[in-house]
């Protein structure tokens, strides 16, 4: 005849539990949960900057930040292009936090425009965007002016980078930057102003689109 094995009385969280062959629970003990769900804490478009202060459970944090993008420059003569602003790097990010403290954040502005009257100028670089301990996206570079007679769009500003995110979703997102130029988000990039052609001489260019954060942490259940 089978021994029989008393346990403890109550309720059993998350936990392991041995059958034998004759389908008979034989032991059960508590185990530990997994880590909790993400909860948004902060969610800001630049230029911002704050404090993010964990939830007094938490110990892990993930955000999505973007860097500005830049503005585009701008053209004073007719058959030549300026340079589109870069987007600003983009990417998802996780590290550690210690539940309750502050972690300050800045969020990157938009780049402007390259002026025309006055020059034409090149197009502003795009803020960088930071959580502290958690990680940093670089801002877009400004386009270049229009260059007099050359028949040819101006070099474009060189996107900005996200170093050490988990995952770099600015590579992810498309390259081409919308003919009507200005803000442009679309919850996966934020984009540089669009280059102003030949057919708008005497124009400023584009401003680029604000940076962006969304911290998370795991507080939840």
């Amino acid at each position: 005849m089978p021994r029989i094995i008393k346990m403890a009385k109550g309720d059993y969280t998350a936990a392991t539990i041995t059958v034998d062959g004759e389908g008979r629970v034989v032991t059960a003990s508590s185990g530990s949960g997994g880590a909790g769900a993400g909860l948004l804490k902060v969610a800001a478009r630049g230029p911002a900057s704050g404090t993010y202060t964990a939830n007094p459970a938490a110990n892990l944090a993930m955000a999505y930040i973007a860097g500005g993008g830049g503005g585009s420059g701008g053209n004073t003569r007719p058959g030549t292009s300026s340079g589109s602003g870069g987007k600003g790097g983009f990417g998802f990010y996780s590290g550690p936090v210690s539940g309750g403290s502050g972690y300050a954040y800045n969020v990157g502005a938009a780049g402007s425009a390259g002026t025309a009257p006055s020059g034409p100028n090149p197009g502003g670089a795009g803020g960088s965007s930071t959580v502290t301990n958690i990680g940093t996206a670089n801002g877009g570079n400004g386009g270049t002016k229009a260059y007099p007679g050359s028949g040819s769009p101006g070099p474009s500003g060189n996107a900005g980078s996200a170093p050490g995110a988990g995952y770099d979703i600015g590579n992810a997102t498309p390259s081409s930057i919308p003919s009507d130029g200005g803000i442009i988000w679309t919850g996966g990039g934020v984009y540089g102003g669009a280059g102003r052609s030949w057919s708008h001489p005497g124009v400023a260019g584009y401003s680029g689109g604000s940076g962006y954060i969304a911290v998370y942490d795991n507080a939840g259940t």
